[in-house]
């Protein structure tokens, strides 16, 4: 989550000319993950258009952390699809005390899926011998285009109406959705139970923070700006239902 933007880099390893390409990552998952998909997106859809297929793509966990989200890695899968599956490559990072650690790679039954159709597992020693050997993994000659392009390009779909767009945008509709319930509930709660002054306020400022939430939500889903998937094709749509 440290990089804001997409940054690619080029370099030379053994006589092969290689393109690295550093993007923001999802988080632990967060409203925002909306502007990382669309800045993947945009670049992705960019590149296809002009010819570049991917050979790799790796994705990134420190294995000294706790946080599993089958959600994020529902979302990386419609984003790869499987026909990429075998061009995947997962690191695990942080392995600075090896022996301690090998058990949480063993907790990794998240990956299980796209492992058994083709990806990899790869472990990052925080050294330049250790990175260059997970690049060496990589087959140039495996290059194909991802369902993300796939679907932007190709078949002409706005993002909402991809894959990992559908999901994505579903989640924070569903997060709306209990937003509102819960403000009900806490108003309900509020206005029908009589507490004393303190148990008061602190249910109030629930009904503030949850409003907010629910604010902010609302303009982030109103924000997303239709734009021309492909010339010819129809524009992305995003439908908010009644507000």
């Amino acid at each position: 989550s440290v990089a804001t933007e997409i940054k690619v880099v080029k370099c030379e390893v053994e006589g092969r000319q290689i393109i690295l390409v550093d993007t923001p990552s999802f988080e632990e998952p967060s409203p925002y993950d909306i502007d990382v998909l669309r800045m993947i997106a945009d670049w992705l859809k960019q590149t296809y258009q002009e010819g570049i297929e991917l050979c790799g793509i790796l994705y990134f966990h420190q294995i000294t952390s706790n946080l599993w989200s089958p959600q994020l890695i529902d979302v990386f899968t419609k984003i790869c699809g499987p026909e990429a599956f075998k061009n995947v490559i997962f690191v695990t990072t942080m392995w600075n005390n090896e022996s301690q650690k090998k058990s949480r790679e063993e907790e990794l039954p998240i990956w299980s899926v796209m492992i058994s159709s083709g990806a990899r597992t790869f472990r990052f020693f925080n050294s330049t011998s250790s990175a260059w050997n997970i690049v060496s993994q990589v087959d140039d000659t495996t290059r194909l285009p991802i369902l993300l392009q796939t679907e932007m390009v190709t078949l002409g779909k706005g993002l909402p109406d991809t894959a990992a767009g559908k999901y994505l945008f579903g989640w924070l509709r569903d997060l709306l959705d209990y937003s509102r319930k819960r403000v009900e509930d806490l108003r309900m709660e509020l206005g029908g139970i009589k507490r004393s002054d303190s148990e008061r306020t602190q249910l109030i400022k629930q009904i503030v923070v949850m409003e907010e939430q629910e604010k902010a939500l609302q303009d982030m889903l109103r924000s997303y700006k239709p734009y021309q998937a492909v010339a010819g094709h129809g524009q992305d749509t995003l439908i908010l239902g009644d507000q």
